[in-house]
């Protein structure tokens, strides 16, 4: 499919100032794609790991497992382009951020306790967002 240039810009318009962006409502996680690459693009691969870890609790098993449903809509298909491998993106983060020291908030802790059933991913999201929180 061969695009005029007038089409092709706006495609690019809709896709870097659209809202909301079709990749970021396509991810189970509603990462929001566009700040997080916007973050890459810039080497702030600190605030990346951030806005991923926010997103998704265990972002190294995310980046290595994701089926990318963002790619079956990413506009870039098209204008002819490649889809953005925004889980190659993920694993880059993860990789240069591996050395980071753990997240610390200075909260008081709290006396109420809390009860998290089950094991699986939502349960130990759960357990872990808490945690943080003390």
């Amino acid at each position: 499919m061969s695009l005029t240039m007038e089409q092709s810009s706006a495609y690019v318009e809709k896709c870097v100032h659209g809202d909301p962006a079709a990749c970021s409502g396509a991810c189970p996680f509603r990462l929001d794609i566009r700040a997080f690459l916007d973050k890459v693009a810039k080497g702030r691969w600190a605030p990346a790991y951030k806005a991923l870890r926010d997103a998704v609790v265990f972002p190294a098993v995310v980046a290595a497992l994701c089926p990318q449903p963002c790619r079956g809509v990413c506009l870039r298909d098209q204008t002819g382009d490649e889809p953005i491998a925004v889980r190659d993106i993920e694993s880059a983060v993860v990789r240069y951020t591996a050395n980071r020291p753990a997240e610390s908030f200075a909260m008081p802790p709290k006396a109420e306790r809390v009860a998290v059933i089950g094991a699986g991913p939502a349960g130990l999201a759960a357990a872990l967002a808490l945690a943080q929180k003390k």
